[in-house]
């Protein structure tokens, strides 16, 4: 198993236990996300943000996915369909369409988006997210995020 947490160490002892940044940014979202939320996956690379995200809002909520890349929306729905998980849309277009292309009767209601910048893992490592249109993504989720989103 891995450990998922980083020490800091000073003479004496441990000071502090972190975790990594994708283990606390899930911390963050189960503290803020609940059964019947609405929640973007702004890059969704192989689906595993998705999953994790459908697993949290369960039925009664959903997932809303977002990649440029076909091979992204393809691996993600094997993965979905394995673990029956009905409550996602994918779109294959850029996140910096999220304000666009999520209806906007779910404005303002959006607990939660996560972005997971870089490349597809066991992808073509030259189609990578950009800053233009990171910047540009997040603002537009900042902008349909509900009271106390994250």
């Amino acid at each position: 198993m891995l450990n998922l947490k980083k020490e800091i160490h000073i003479k004496g002892g441990v000071i502090m236990s972190l975790e990594n940044i994708l283990t606390y940014a899930k911390t963050l979202i189960k503290s803020c996300t609940n059964e019947g939320d609405y929640v973007v996956d702004a890059t969704i690379g192989n689906g595993n943000d998705t999953l994790f995200l459908s697993k949290i809002v369960k039925d009664k909520g959903h997932v809303f996915g977002f990649d440029i890349q076909s091979q992204a929306l393809t691996n993600t729905r094997l993965l979905l369909e394995k673990n029956n998980c009905t409550n996602v849309t994918l779109f294959n277009v850029s996140h910096e369409l999220i304000k666009e292309v999520i209806p906007e009767k779910y404005h303002g209601h959006i607990s939660c988006g996560i972005f997971n910048l870089g490349y597809l893992p066991r992808g073509d490592k030259t189609i990578t997210t950009n800053k233009t249109s990171t910047i540009k993504a997040i603002e537009a989720l900042l902008s349909i995020l509900k009271t106390n989103g994250i």
